[in-house]
């Protein structure tokens, strides 16, 4: 739909910071953040409508094309640690 090249991207981005202050590109940038954050809620509010309320928070698509609950390292790090620690104990024991 619409082709835009690196080089095309390259060119806009120079152009930009010829023509704006550091003033104005920052307001940009915060907009550009705010607008992917809204953009990222109403794709939750969605997602939650449509599977339910118990819905995780993120979600990525696999090849064939459907949503698979993805998770966050802070999800994973309690299981890690506790990983750990019954290693630590197997190691202690054969010792």
């Amino acid at each position: 739909m619409f082709s835009v090249s690196f080089g095309e991207c390259f060119i806009a981005l120079i152009a930009a910071g010829v023509f704006l202050k550091p003033e104005d590109i920052k307001a940009l940038y915060r907009y550009a953040k705010r607008f992917r954050d809204s953009i990222s809620n109403i794709k939750n509010e969605v997602i939650t409508s449509v599977i339910g309320d118990e819905a995780p928070t993120h979600y990525i698509l696999d090849d064939d094309g459907n949503m698979q609950p993805a998770y966050t390292i802070d999800d994973i790090k309690p299981i890690i640690k506790n990983e750990e620690k019954s290693t630590k104990r197997k190691k202690r024991a054969k010792h």
